[in-house]
């Protein structure tokens, strides 16, 4: 898997049978995983691959369609980078602890 994975924009043809929520929900979705690192976009991989979504790989990226995930699928990627999120958050947290340690010592 490259660095940069992608995965197809939701469009207007793929999400047709889609809500306007649920399409609101995957675009969140899909913004989100642009920013994922290599070491996170790897484990969406092996999400995806352990659910069977179908992907196509080229030296690009991955690429998969937001409109063709089920519900489960979708609800397990939410998770993950929520998951992804929170550790960000607690890297900020550590980083900034350790700054001020050093500018005390």
């Amino acid at each position: 898997m490259s660095s940069s994975a992608t995965l197809e924009t939701p469009t207007e043809s793929k999400v047709a049978n889609l809500s306007q929520d649920e399409y609101d929900r995957r675009r969140k979705l899909w913004e989100a995983i642009k920013i994922l690192i290599k070491s996170e976009q790897e484990e969406l991989y092996r999400i995806l691959k352990r659910n069977e979504v179908e992907v196509t790989e080229n030296t690009n990226g991955i690429f998969f369609d937001v409109g063709k995930l089920s519900q489960a699928v979708v609800a397990e990627i939410e998770k993950f980078l929520q998951f992804c999120q929170q550790n960000r958050v607690n890297f900020e947290q550590r980083d900034k602890e350790m700054e001020n340690l050093r500018q005390e010592v």
